[in-house]
């Protein structure tokens, strides 16, 4: 990150860094958050940084990252099942004894190409969009 390049051309890279935490102090302060995370995503320290999601969340992504690695780590049970509408145009949940596909892209000589609706944790009742934004805007998350 030039001006950050020593006389035999080698990166400095703490000094890139710490001027980089500067920026990204100055830019916080300054811009709205889309925009201060579309120049972070530009401008990154790490790899996280250069693939981050480019939007303003609305949830607290920290919370969200906690939970996504719980379910990696396999501490809840996967529940295999199946989505059909019945008569009145709701959607029912049935028990799948299917199991999903897990070779990508699917070889052309797969006799069952059926797929299954994989759960980690099931929403919880009575919960829409907006009751889970009042729930953590309420809370000063953002």
């Amino acid at each position: 990150m030039p001006p950050y390049i020593g006389d035999a051309g080698n990166s400095q890279v703490e000094e890139a860094l710490a001027a980089l935490t500067d920026l990204y102090t100055k830019w916080k302060k300054e811009l709205d958050p889309v925009t201060y995370q579309l120049r972070v995503s530009q401008h990154p320290r790490n790899i996280d940084e250069a693939f981050a999601y480019r939007e303003a969340s609305m949830f607290p992504v920290h919370l969200l990252n906690a939970q996504l690695h719980r379910i990696e780590d396999k501490e809840y049970p996967l529940e295999y099942v199946d989505l059909e509408r019945n008569t009145e145009g709701q959607v029912e949940i049935k028990p799948s004894r299917r199991v999903p596909i897990t070779d990508f892209p699917v070889k052309k000589n797969m006799e069952n190409k059926e797929g299954v609706v994989v759960i980690a944790e099931r929403p919880i009742k009575g919960y829409s969009m907006g009751n889970l934004l009042w729930f953590y805007r309420s809370r000063g998350w953002r």
